[in-house]
């Protein structure tokens, strides 16, 4: 994922200065970033000038002035060793994560530019506890059915714009390949241009009533005085999945790692990297006989990770159509470093079991 690139040129200014060469910075993920890289490169310019809007989601200056104002796009994925490796999950702006049934996790994808979402899923079913994440984005929800209990919220919550998959496969494209070797489930994708069809043709309100930062960014951010060295963190969901994250210094990120090995995004062939890693204890308990959790998003405590430091945190949801809120352990909103996030959700139960490495 993105990271903060102007504080990556600001350590790359201060090299050319000392020894006069210029070598590029980041995860080399495509082209794309390798243009980015050439263009800072041949840039003499003592000025950073911002290349464009604020992202409200990562707090970085890349937002196309189309995206602006905009609703971002909220994309259930498939988490499940079969119907790994997922396409997107790097692209994504913000990644949240936790338990649905069965020991499993589901990610929830949110992309603040729909425009450019890659080709990204497998697309999977909703949950209602991703509603209360989802509502307070107002953003457009992708997903492909769902659970008796998340089409109830659906209905209840007044969604009457999400994008399901059950209703119509025009927003959808499938991988035949995919759905042969591992089940049609599971063969499930769908991009920007698919999105950005599907959301004029249904004229479906693309202006944002939402909130616009759901993390209280800081320009100049330093560690706080209680953070702690944190190369590596491991979050336990349940018996069948743990997420891992390793601290890279080099492109000060965290790569993810589950089942054992890299967890990997088929679009780059490369491990998932966050800015940002958030740890969200909370109250979690079976609520029927099909074993979908209930997930308490009243609030709770946890860990905030962010440039190889870690600090606890507390934090609280007021409502259905709030955001998170997040506060130091001090009481005070907690400043987060821009960049991509990856927000776990998990029991208070494995908090025990929550390993982080200095």
């Amino acid at each position: 994922m993105k990271r903060n690139k102007w504080k990556c040129f600001a350590v790359l200014l201060a090299a050319l200065l000392a020894v006069g060469s210029f070598a590029g910075c980041g995860k080399v993920t495509g082209n794309s970033e390798l243009e980015s890289s050439s263009s800072q490169q041949e840039d003499s310019s003592d000025e950073v000038k911002p290349q464009g809007n604020i992202n409200p989601l990562t707090g970085l200056d890349d937002l196309a002035d189309e995206a602006v104002g905009k609703r971002p796009a909220a994309i259930m994925i498939n988490n499940i060793k079969i119907a790994l490796p997922q396409s997107g999950i790097d692209s994504a702006d913000v990644v949240y994560e936790m338990v649905v049934e069965g020991g499993i996790t589901r990610l929830m994808a949110v992309f603040a530019d729909y425009h450019k979402v890659p080709t990204t899923g497998s697309i999977r079913s909703a949950r209602h506890n991703y509603l209360e994440l989802a509502l307070p984005l107002d953003a457009v929800y992708v997903h492909f059915g769902g659970s008796n209990i998340a089409k109830e919220k659906i209905k209840a919550y007044g969604i009457t714009d999400d994008i399901d998959g059950l209703y119509s496969q025009k927003p959808f494209m499938q991988d035949k390949a995919i759905a042969a070797a591992k089940g049609r489930e599971h063969s499930y994708y769908t991009t920007g241009e698919l999105l950005d069809k599907t959301i004029t043709d249904r004229n479906i309100r693309t202006e944002s009533k939402g909130t616009s930062n759901i993390f209280n960014f800081s320009d100049a951010y330093t560690p706080a005085a209680d953070a702690a060295d944190c190369s590596a963190i491991q979050i336990k969901y349940s018996g069948y999945i743990t997420a891992n994250f390793t601290y890279d210094a080099k492109t000060d990120s965290y790569k993810k790692r589950q089942f054992g090995e890299d967890h990997v995004d088929a679009n780059t062939g490369e491990a998932a990297s966050v800015h940002n890693v958030f740890v969200l204890f909370t109250n979690v308990y079976t609520m029927d006989k099909q074993g979908h959790q209930q997930v308490d998003l009243k609030s709770g405590s946890g860990y905030y990770c962010t440039g190889g430091k870690y600090q606890k945190i507390t934090w609280s949801k007021d409502g259905v159509n709030a955001p998170i809120v997040y506060k130091d352990a001090s009481g005070n909103e907690l400043l987060v470093s821009p960049g991509t996030s990856w927000v776990c959700i998990t029991s208070d139960k494995n908090m025990d079991s929550t390993v982080i490495t200095p």
